[in-house]
């Protein structure tokens, strides 16, 4: 996850052209995906545990992207996200839940929610 996720990454992904594109991480068959919106001057996002939050999405089987707001604030935009840290569970053409906390602990449980049903 420490890749960050172009513009043009992200469009093509978002309009379901995965086999255009893979980000880091990423396959052609994932359906879903988490968007880490984060800046290098945002001080919550640096106290994150993001090792903690990468092994909440692996254990869910969903791959975390990360998005760098100062370098792709149209991604940002797009997805309506209006403070930082974001976290945002999408698929193609569908953004599923948001949520704007800098609790790591919070965050993992948020991603757990969206673990498959047994």
């Amino acid at each position: 996850m420490r890749n960050f996720v172009t513009q043009l990454e992200f469009e093509e992904y978002w309009f379901g052209r995965a086999e255009v594109v893979k980000p880091a991480g990423v396959r052609a068959s994932d359906k879903a995906f988490f968007v880490y919106f984060t800046a290098s001057w945002c001080g919550p996002c640096k106290r994150l545990d993001l090792d903690k939050i990468e092994a909440a999405a692996k254990s869910v089987g969903v791959p975390l992207w990360k998005v760098e707001q100062t370098e792709n604030d149209y991604t940002a935009g797009f997805c309506d996200v209006r403070s930082l840290p974001t976290f945002v569970l999408m698929q193609p053409k569908v953004i599923v839940d948001k949520l704007s906390n800098s609790n790591t602990d919070t965050i993992v449980e948020w991603m757990k929610r969206f673990a498959p049903k047994k």
